[in-house]
């Protein structure tokens, strides 16, 4: 038999690194499961300066069960910024058209991070492009069939 490749599970990143066209860079936590959109920041009494959650995908957010007010930097599946609302307080919705990607950030941090309407974002460190990432929308699970033919 011949010598198979060790095959190991590529494991996905709990966080990367964005780099702005300003050359300022952001750890971002990834809030890429149901669970980890669901809870992003609810119930955290602040974000540090300098970091931030990022949503993959995202569309659009709430500051609902939220202590402070955040910026809101919308991305599309590129990695160009499409739009950012600046300080939106608790209790508060926000979206972007053509958005694949939240980045929420402390407020007032996206002007001085280069989070700017066309700014184009780098990927720093493993994931080298933004597809990589799964920004895909309407992922589907494929079911089964049985062998009449039924889902199951």
């Amino acid at each position: 038999m011949a010598d198979r490749p060790s095959h190991t599970p590529r494991r996905r990143p709990s966080a990367i690194v964005l780099r702005a066209d300003t050359g300022v860079e952001t750890t971002c936590r990834l809030a890429n499961t149901f669970g980890r959109r669901f809870v992003g920041l609810m119930g955290r009494r602040g974000l540090p300066a300098g970091s931030g959650i990022l949503f993959v995908p995202g569309g659009s957010i709430h500051t609902a069960f939220m202590r402070f007010p955040i910026d809101a930097v919308f991305i599309d599946g590129e990695g160009t910024v499409v739009a950012v609302t600046a300080g939106i307080p608790p209790w508060r919705m926000a979206s972007g058209h053509g958005t694949r990607f939240v980045l929420e950030l402390a407020a007032s941090q996206a002007d001085l991070l280069g989070f700017r309407p066309q700014a184009r974002l780098q990927i720093a460190g493993d994931l080298s492009t933004w597809t990589d990432l799964g920004g895909r929308r309407g992922r589907i699970r494929l079911r089964k069939r049985t062998a009449e033919g039924h889902a199951g």
